[in-house]
């Protein structure tokens, strides 16, 4: 019986979640809430996660190296939006994690160390991939994330990125284009020498 509850509430929420995202993402209404820099999304806890929406049916051959990004938009409860796009002119990490994997565990402490010392101008993406704010919000404050938490909750970046496993990191240049791609536990030493070419 409780398994029973439990399928049927899983199955309600999906199908809210994709109600709710569909439309809005494709609409472009969500820009009436204005335009965001990354200075403003939240990075302390009770203001609310932004969302990750795609702007974009971009083909999976575009994610390659030597590349432009491709583009995505952070959404705030809101309305207010940033788009990747915006961010040309200051490197960055796109980090997919999700609480259950390990290595993502592992890693997130050196990718916090690395953004707090090279917070003036290195822009960390931590992208939760479909989990929910009750997941998510613990585990921000257990590990101190300072950088933006966003939540692709349907999984439509994660998509658009290719990432098939966790953590999948992408390291971006100043131009917006890819340089590296990262899948797996990085160490500290390959962190640094992939963070040393786009800073």
């Amino acid at each position: 019986m409780r398994k029973q509850r439990l399928f049927s509430f899983l199955m309600i929420l999906i199908l809210v979640v994709a109600g709710c995202g569909s439309k809005e993402a494709n609409s472009g209404d969500y820009l009436s809430g204005g335009v965001l820099t990354v200075e403003d999304l939240p990075t302390t806890l009770g203001r609310g996660f932004p969302m990750g929406v795609r702007i974009a049916n971009v083909p999976a051959s575009s994610v390659v190296t030597g590349e432009q990004a491709p583009d995505f938009r952070l959404v705030l409860a809101d309305g207010s939006s940033l788009a990747l796009s915006d961010l040309k002119g200051r490197p960055v990490l796109i980090n997919f994690w999700a609480t259950w994997c390990p290595p993502c565990r592992s890693e997130m402490p050196d990718i916090i160390d690395r953004y707090n010392q090279n917070a003036d101008d290195l822009v960390v993406l931590a992208i939760n991939t479909r989990e929910g704010m009750d997941l998510v919000e613990p585990f921000a404050q257990s590990f101190g994330i300072t950088m933006p938490v966003v939540l692709d909750q349907t999984g439509s970046i994660m998509d658009l990125y290719e990432v098939r496993s966790m953590p999948t990191s992408y390291f971006i240049d100043r131009d917006g284009r890819i340089v590296m791609r990262w899948v797996g536990l990085m160490s500290p030493d390959v962190l640094d020498s992939f963070l040393k070419i786009i800073l």
